[in-house]
């Protein structure tokens, strides 16, 4: 799995043990208010063990309302950032697993499922799949919008793969004034340098592009060939590659006032990126913008 998720160390407090109670693992302590803290959202848990994961405290405990096996992240102030919860396939959303079986993972084993609940972000359903030596990490929402598939070289995710990185007021303050029915659903380093912040705006996906200062740049909305205006696909559709078979298809609006639409064909070895401007012009990019 690519290094998503994977937050800063930023508990700089002195954890204070002399008011532990005996919640313990292999000696490890857990200070009164983080269990007490876990004990107010999960009053039903089974089988609590603690142990540490660098500055965190994770419970492994049974979770009686799901039936289901579970870790609760928490830091030393009590604050939770986590609970990834081992659910089965027949457990998940319909919405989900029929996403699942329509889509092009279809033919692939489903390994482990996993329910991921994040402070501040959506709930997001982790399918890993494989196929002879591939393995990916299937991210969906609830309503079985299919978020990312991320390569999983490694394989045995640790749940703290899944610990979310802050998101700066800025970015916050623009979204709810840009999007304000949104849901954040990630946020993950860009590939062009900045941030970049996936949100369901409604039933829309979308994904909004930010500065590291947390500047506006651009916002990319997934579309299907019949939300493309007609000027753009008969552009597309006069070039050289009308003749590929289109995979997805991403409408871009950018902070500089420029609009485009971005398709992704499905060639070998690689993908090709074709950028249709308003206007008509047609051009292969290197990469996905």
């Amino acid at each position: 799995m690519k290094a998503k998720f994977l937050m800063p160390l930023v508990i700089g407090c002195l954890l204070v043990f002399t008011s532990c109670n005996d919640d313990d693992d292999d000696n490890i302590k857990v200070p009164q208010e983080v269990s007490n803290a876990f004990k107010a959202r999960y009053p039903d848990a089974a089988r609590v063990s603690w142990e540490k994961e660098h500055s965190y405290y994770v419970a492994d405990f049974w979770r009686s309302d799901m039936s289901a096996e579970a870790e609760a992240w928490y830091d030393g102030a009590a604050k939770w950032y986590l609970t990834v919860t081992e659910i089965g396939y027949n457990s998940l959303p319909q919405p989900v697993k029929t996403a699942y079986t329509a889509g092009e993972y279809a033919a692939w084993r489903v390994d482990d499922t996993d329910m991921v609940e994040r402070d501040g972000f959506e709930t997001v359903y982790v399918l890993e799949v494989e196929k002879g030596n591939q393995e990916y990490d299937l991210y969906y929402t609830s309503d079985g919008t299919l978020v990312k598939a991320v390569p999983d070289n490694g394989g045995n995710n640790d749940p703290g793969d899944y610990l979310p990185d802050g998101i700066n007021s800025a970015i916050r303050a623009y979204i709810a004034q840009a999007y304000p029915n949104a849901r954040i659903v990630d946020i993950d380093d860009s590939e062009v340098g900045g941030i970049e912040v996936d949100i369901l705006d409604g039933t829309t996906y979308r994904e909004v592009m930010f500065s590291l200062s947390g500047e506006w740049l651009g916002t990319a909305t997934g579309v299907t060939r019949a939300e493309v205006p007609q000027s753009i696909m008969d552009a597309f559709q006069g070039s050289q590659y009308a003749g590929y078979q289109i995979d997805d298809i991403d409408h871009y609006v950018v902070a500089s006032g420029g609009e485009f639409y971005l398709f992704e064909l499905e060639a070998e070895p690689e993908d090709i990126y074709v950028k249709v401007s308003m206007d008509g012009t047609v051009e292969e990019v290197n990469e996905r913008q």
